[in-house]
Formats: structure tokens, sequence, C-alpha cells
């Protein structure tokens, strides 16, 4: 797949949007789309982000997370990965001894997790303070 600058594609925002595939997600709050594509390689997952932008344009980050990894808490235990979209809530700040960098509960700003039903879930989350995807995992 191939991503351009809409500018550069001739198309506006919203169409371009419409058109990428993955989970489109209000992930950093602006009320612009985002995107989340996940992919399934032999050893890992990659979970990247398209994220809109003040300039009009898009930002991407990439997590390379391993598959049957059972030994750390860097990877996944097995390999069938789901992602979803969560909520970003006043509960989920509480589960941590110190506040979480940059996460803020919200009714409009939404979360991805990853789960493989094994191990702990990957939960990515717009980190407003340095305005990047993080990522937090119990």
């Amino acid at each position: 797949m191939v991503l351009c600058l809409w500018t550069s594609c001739g198309g506006d925002k919203q169409s371009m949007q419409e058109e990428l595939p993955g989970i489109a997600v209000n992930f950093n709050c602006d009320d612009i789309p985002d995107r989340f594509i996940g992919e399934t390689t032999d050893s890992h997952y990659i979970a990247a982000f398209l994220i809109s932008n003040e300039n009009g344009g898009m930002d991407t980050s990439r997590f390379d997370i391993r598959l049957r990894n059972s030994d750390n808490m860097v990877g996944f235990c097995g390999d069938e990965i789901t992602a979803s979209i969560e909520d970003l809530t006043e509960e989920t700040a509480g589960l941590f001894e110190e506040p979480l960098s940059g996460y803020q509960p919200s009714d409009t700003c939404k979360g991805i997790r990853l789960a493989d039903n094994m191990c702990d879930s990957f939960h990515f989350y717009w980190n407003h303070d340095l305005k990047e995807v993080a990522v937090w995992r119990l």
C-alpha cells in the first residue's frame, strides 16, 4: 500500500481517510478520524497508527510486537491478535500507582486494545503531553 499526503494525492482529507484500510478512530481528540492498521508477519504483529496533525497531514507511529513470546512483557503469547476500540476512562487511570504519562480520560477520544487472549493486552492511547502514541500494559 502506498500512502501520500492528501495535498499531493489531489484528494481531500475526508475522502482519503475513507479509502484507508484498518480501524477509523478519533485517537488524538482533534475530531478528525485517525487510522489504526494491524498486520501479522511470521514473528511480529505490526501496529501502525496514522494520526492527523495540525498541518493537515498525517504522522505515523509503528510498534513491532513479538508473537509467541511468553518469556517477557514485550510480546504476545500467541499469534492470533484482535484489535478493538476502547474507551479512555477514569477507571483505567486509577489502575496505576503513578499517573499514566499524558493519559486523559475522554468521552470522545478512544484508544486501541490489542489482545491475544493468552496474556496481557496492549492498550494504546494518545499521550497529550508528548503528542504521540503511547502504550500501557499490566
